[in-house]
Formats: C-alpha cells, sequence, structure tokens
C-alpha cells in the first residue's frame, strides 16, 4: 500500500538550520512510549492510594470528644468521617489531645 503525504500527521518546527519536520510513523512511536510511561506511573502510585486515611480529631468538646458511651463523637470527628465517606476513602478517625497532634504536626508525622 503506497502511503501519501497528510498534511495533518505532521508538526513543523522552524529550527536554525531551515525547517525540519517531526511526525508520521515517529511521533506515533513516541505517543506510544508516553501512554505507556503514563500508564505503568499510573499503576506504581496505586499501592500509595491503597493506604487508609489518618484523620487526628482534636479533643476539644463539641468539635472532638469521648461521650458517656465511651465512643468519639463531635461535630469536627463526625465532619472527618463524612468528607472520607463521600469521597469513597478508607479512614481511621481518632481524638487526641491538642497538644500530640501539634507535636505530630510539627515533627511532619500527621
Amino acid at each position: 500500500m503506497r502511503e501519501y503525504f497528510n498534511p495533518m500527521e505532521y508538526n513543523y518546527f522552524m529550527g536554525r538550520s531551515g525547517v525540519t519536520i517531526f511526525g508520521g510513523r515517529q511521533s506515533g512511536v513516541l505517543c506510544r512510549v508516553v501512554r505507556a510511561l503514563l500508564f505503568f506511573g499510573c499503576l506504581l502510585s496505586l499501592p500509595v492510594q491503597a493506604r487508609p486515611l489518618k484523620i487526628e480529631t482534636i479533643e476539644s468538646a463539641p468539635f472532638g470528644y469521648i461521650d458517656d458511651q465511651g465512643k468519639p463523637a463531635g461535630i469536627m470527628y463526625e465532619i472527618g468521617n463524612r468528607i472520607a465517606e463521600e469521597a469513597g476513602m478508607e479512614y481511621v478517625n481518632s481524638i487526641v489531645p491538642y497538644a500530640r497532634t501539634s507535636c505530630r504536626t510539627g515533627a511532619g508525622r500527621v
């Protein structure tokens, strides 16, 4: 089968040496390589996304506290849970004292 010149398949670039034509089969291979790299990059990021989201609610009534039955409760506790559920993420939400949250945040562990 004879190939015909199709100007829509080529990109023209003005270089120092004049007009250079990039495209055709070379750009098809390049597109395949870029697609493959993007695909494998996405696959490599999946295990990182599979970890549960760690939420720490500061212990301060009515925002976050332990109720009479010993269960975590509070406005911010419920909001954190709702956001994670709406996003479809696995999560762990815990009530912690302000000082602990402050230290962990400063150390980059939260």
